[in-house]
């Protein structure tokens, strides 16, 4: 029952994250997302580091995507405040250097299913920027949409 909550919490905070990013992407809200995304790495890796270190059993595996999560939020968001004067043409990679070792952690380690959803977040976000990078493809659109969907899924997907 306690993991069933998460999902439909998980699925309603993606969807209206979705919504939000969409109703800005339509200019019905103004917001600055070159300043905010750098939150959506540094927000659940100060989670896992809370996680841990205030818990009562301590989880190891918090402290990997603790830590990267939070150092590339905080780096991110500094770059994106200051012009990108430092990581402006690799930052996509690093987000898919962090995806691709959850995804290992959780095919060779632990098998825990939350791993998936930082991964898939982190491909998406990462893969997304180097396409746009080198093709020139606006997904400002497609990531609100994927949004909505993965919370959609995850609200009413059976037990």
């Amino acid at each position: 029952m306690k993991a069933s909550k998460g999902r439909i919490f998980v699925g309603i905070v993606l969807l209206f994250l979705g919504i939000f990013m969409l109703l800005n992407h339509l200019q019905f809200i103004e917001l600055r997302f070159a300043l905010v995304w750098p939150l959506f790495l540094l927000i659940p890796g100060l989670i896992f580091e809370f996680s841990y270190f205030f818990s009562r059993r301590k989880n190891n595996s918090l402290l990997v995507p603790g830590g990267i999560l939070t150092v590339y939020g905080l780096v991110f968001f500094l770059e994106a405040y200051y012009g990108w004067a430092f990581l402006s043409p690799v930052w996509p990679y690093l987000l898919l250097g962090v995806a691709f070792g959850l995804f290992q952690l959780y095919v060779f380690g632990y098998q825990d299913r939350s791993l998936l959803l930082p991964t898939f977040l982190l491909t998406v976000l990462g893969l997304s920027n180097i396409l746009q990078s080198y093709y020139a493809f606006d997904f400002q659109l497609a990531v609100p949409v994927i949004l909505i969907l993965a919370g959609l899924f995850l609200i009413i997907k059976k037990r």
